[in-house]
């Protein structure tokens, strides 16, 4: 193989690490992209995906503009389009581009109704200075909550349990900002989730 790959750091620090808050210091960025290098793999397809989904993005002072197309590969046909816009919450810096647009990106995916099995991302991946651009940090950020894995998310988009959020908190002045996804299965310790609470 052309890529020589660290060892995997242990599990518990990952999960705390991909499920850090996007509003950071630009130098706490640079940390995060540099540790979250060493969890990026590069793994060939093992068959040609079904559905693939385009990622790109645009900004016009501190008003941002996601577009993401998915189409179906074998019949070359787009099948949607969704387009999401948004006010900025981190600095424009070509080398943070991840933290500046990943929040909107990810809520653009929320909407998708198809379930694409490749993600192409208007940005870098492993070629980022520290290792972790764009397409990489997407990649593990979203890679534990694609819809194709059979998840169910009933706090994302415009469900019931989310109405019913927004009207309890409604009255409390408490604002809801980001949504975190954590995977319990048996393996899990709790306690390893209490920093990114």
């Amino acid at each position: 193989s052309p890529f020589i790959l660290p060892p995997m750091p242990d599990v518990a620090s990952h999960r705390q690490l991909i499920h850090h808050s996007w509003a950071v210091p630009l130098k706490r960025a640079a940390i995060i992209q540099t540790e979250l290098a060493r969890y990026v793999r590069l793994t060939p397809l093992t068959r040609p995906p079904l559905t693939i989904a385009g990622i790109d993005y645009a900004e016009r002072g501190n008003h941002l503009f996601v577009a993401i197309v998915v189409m179906e590969w074998t019949e070359q046909k787009v099948i949607e389009i969704q387009y999401v816009e948004g006010v900025a919450s981190f600095p424009s810096h070509p080398d943070y581009l991840a933290f500046r647009f990943g929040p909107l990106i990810l809520q653009g995916m929320e909407k998708l109704t198809y379930d694409p099995e490749l993600l192409m991302v208007a940005g870098a991946g492993v070629g980022h200075p520290r290792g972790c651009g764009m397409a990489s940090h997407l990649g593990l950020r979203l890679h534990p909550v694609m819809p194709n894995l059979d998840l169910s998310y009933p706090i994302v988009g415009d469900t019931p349990m989310v109405r019913e959020v927004l009207r309890r908190l409604d009255d409390t002045g408490l604002q809801v900002l980001d949504v975190e996804f954590v995977r319990l299965t048996p393996d899990v310790r709790i306690p390893d989730y209490v920093p990114m609470l």
